[in-house]
């Protein structure tokens, strides 16, 4: 087993679908934003690199899909930017957090060959790992430190699954 392997303890209640279902119109409806939004976005290039049109495009993900964000009074910070470590529900997790903090995203190197996410997210600077190359493990830290000591935060999902596996 490698040190990349994902084990959750997981039972049939982590897959209850308990939500209650949006209907088909407001569906179609939110995809349709969502499509527009993103072409939007893949249009403004290398634009989107800059963190307030980041923040504003994210926030617009959000809207398209009716997803509404809370979040207490923004922080004023100088100095070293934030190591943000967090669970991974969705990819919605990223553009929330984008949203709030443009951040640099530290993402599986399968998620920059994925198609339109995978444009987006080298765009936005994210930084990619391969979970099956330990040795990169050590330029790859050093890159973050040097990111954050720069006044940049850094996003990890740690757990590096956004599903239930067992």
């Amino acid at each position: 087993m490698n040190p990349w392997t994902v084990q959750a303890p997981c039972t049939p209640d982590c897959l209850s679908d308990t939500a209650p279902r949006v209907p088909l119109t407001e569906t179609a409806r939110r995809y349709a934003a969502l499509t527009h939004t993103l072409i939007r976005t893949a249009a403004m290039g290398e634009r989107l690199a800059d963190p307030r049109v980041l923040r504003g495009r994210a926030l617009a993900v959000l809207d398209a899909l009716g997803v509404r964000l809370e979040t207490g009074p923004p922080a004023h910070r100088t100095g070293p930017g934030a190591l943000l470590v967090a669970n991974h529900i969705s990819w919605l997790d990223a553009v929330a957090l984008l949203a709030v903090e443009p951040v640099t995203v530290l993402a599986k190197r399968e998620v920059g060959q994925w198609p339109v996410v995978g444009t987006l997210a080298r765009r936005i600077g994210t930084r990619f790992i391969d979970r099956g190359a330990v040795r990169e493990l050590p330029g790859t830290v050093a890159e973050l430190a040097d990111l954050l000591r720069s006044g940049r935060s850094v996003l990890v999902f740690p757990q590096a699954t956004t599903w239930c596996t067992v």
